[in-house]
């Protein structure tokens, strides 16, 4: 029996996905009700305060099958006029579109972020490839994950950089 998943990124893993941008988030209009999470990075207080963010996004991300790895590549935005060091960054699977689909490993795997070296540091007022977040669906997910989408929450820490 051949299963297809369907996924696509940007918090969302889905058919379209969506544009994350720090606290706000913009989706295309598709033919099935899409999840949508939106999730915040938050810079360190100790160095910038209380409620300072940065955003983490990622295109869409499609063909995920049984046995497939796609991988999720993330881009970080720095807003401040200061450059600021990412510390830390994770991917964490939330929900699914369908109720017999659960966000579990047994159904995809969210694995760590690979691809770049932490600290990273991003300028002031710009964006930098931060590595990708490899997404893998085990051979155990189940029948009720068919033209399912998967929400991933994108997370992060970083501080102000020294200097700026």
């Amino acid at each position: 029996m051949s299963r297809t998943v369907r996924c696509g990124v940007a918090v969302l893993v889905g058919l379209l996905g969506l544009a994350l941008t720090g606290c706000s988030a913009e989706t295309a209009a598709t033919p099935q009700d899409q999840p949508i999470m939106v999730t915040v990075a938050n810079v360190s207080q100790a160095e910038t305060g209380p409620g300072n963010t940065f955003s983490i996004s990622a295109p869409n991300v499609a063909g995920l099958y049984p046995g497939a790895t796609r991988r999720l590549k993330l881009t970080v935005t720095n807003p401040y006029g200061f450059a600021i060091k990412v510390t830390d960054l994770w991917g964490r699977l939330e929900t699914t579109s369908k109720n017999k689909c659960v966000p579990s490993s047994s159904n995809l795997m969210v694995q760590g972020v690979d691809g770049v070296t932490l600290p990273l540091t991003v300028g002031p007022r710009s964006g930098r490839a931060a590595g990708a977040v490899p997404l893998y669906m085990p051979n155990t997910v189940v029948d009720a994950c068919q033209r399912a989408s998967f929400t991933i929450s994108l997370h992060g820490k970083a501080r102000k950089a020294s200097g700026s």
